[in-house]
């Protein structure tokens, strides 16, 4: 399977025409526009407990529109740790930027389905100096999908329990996440 975001067919109204063998035809308008939603946000439990797996997130997404899409990466606005929040919205393949899911058929969303998606690069990793003693941050996650569509959605992050150190990098054992209000304005 070979996608890139330059493969996507452009949304919008089609019009679908069959021929009979006796020549006649007949024909409907067909609308094909991916609409995608975040509708949940969490902490990774899976994997070992290290700094790099507590500190990121799994998202769900659901795509309400009528054409099927692709999720190439995800990244935050705001996030604590900074390597997440570079909005890259140039083209690529999905399976470089994204930790889950891991194969091509997988990323892509067809109309009324769902899928869970996890960024390569940790929200959530906190600096040295930041504890577990339940502070909040508020970050945006990105859902980058083919055609440059972007969704957006505000979360608040509480991190608590145990501080977890490896490799040079921090997290909290417990991060509570909750979705603020409606979608983030669009990119």
């Amino acid at each position: 399977m070979d996608i890139t975001t330059e493969k996507h067919y452009n949304p919008g109204q089609y019009r679908l025409v069959a021929v009979t063998p006796d020549s006649d035809t007949t024909s409907m308008s067909l609308d094909l526009t991916p609409q995608l939603k975040i509708v949940d946000v969490r902490q990774y439990l899976s994997g070992r407990p290290t700094p790099g797996n507590r500190g990121n997130v799994v998202t769900t997404v659901v795509n309400r529109g009528t054409g099927p899409t692709w999720v190439f990466n995800i990244v935050y606005e705001n996030a604590p740790y900074d390597l997440a929040t570079t909005i890259d919205a140039s083209p690529s393949l999905p399976t470089a930027n994204l930790a889950l899911p891991k194969t091509e058929a997988e990323v892509i969303l067809h109309p009324n389905e769902s899928q869970e998606y996890m960024g390569s690069v940790p929200p959530f990793v906190i600096p040295n100096s930041k504890s577990c003693d339940g502070w909040s941050s508020e970050t945006v996650v990105v859902v980058q999908a083919a055609r440059n569509s972007n969704t957006k959605q505000l979360v608040r992050a509480s991190h608590s329990g145990e501080l977890l150190s490896a490799n040079f990098r921090n997290s909290c054992n417990e991060i509570s996440i909750e979705m603020i209000g409606k979608e983030a304005d669009d990119a």
